[in-house]
This record gives structure tokens, sequence and C-alpha cells, in this order.
């Protein structure tokens, strides 16, 4: 709502009502990946690894991020809701880091 301010968006409940679903989907990724971010940089500005030897499960960065998901509301839905997204990723696999 807040960049679109066609006329129909405005009026067509149904149309305001996807757009305010995107631009809140927008916000709440934009989140997830703001967290992510945050984590490799701090690996990065500590000179830590990112896995550990040949096993995803044991690095550094799938370490933090369960963490997070402990105590993150952000991350935790992220992760336990990665089946209803579209592609289904997670972007803490090995193909993402690379």
């Amino acid at each position: 709502m807040k960049t679109s301010c066609h006329i129909d968006i405005l009026y067509d409940q149904e149309n305001r009502k996807k757009s305010i679903k995107i631009q809140n989907e927008l916000e709440y990724n934009k989140q997830v990946i703001n967290n992510l971010m945050d984590i490799a940089c701090n690996l990065v500005w500590r000179g830590l690894i990112f896995r550990g030897d040949g096993d995803d499960k044991n690095g550094n960065f799938i370490q933090i991020v369960e963490l997070l998901f402990r105590y993150c509301d952000i991350i935790k839905c992220w992760l336990d809701n990665k089946s209803i997204r579209e592609y289904h990723e997670t972007y803490i696999g090995s193909r993402s880091q690379n």
C-alpha cells in the first residue's frame, strides 16, 4: 500500500488485502535475510569458518542459526514454515553459503 496507490487497489478490498499481505511478506523476508547476514558478517569479522569438517550440521553458521531458532521468533517461523514456501529454500545450506 505504501508504494502502490492505484485507485483499483485502494477501493477493491480483495486487491488491497493481497497488496498488504505481499508487503508484510516482503518485510518479514527482509528481517530473515538481515538476521542471516548478521550471522555471516559476525563469523567473517571473527575469522571463523562457516562449515565443519564436511558436515553441514556441525558448522558454526548452522549452530548459531539453531541457537537463534530457540530464541528468535522470526528465525523459528522461517525454518518451521519452509514447506509452505514456493521454493522450500532456507538459505542455511552449503549451496547458499558458497
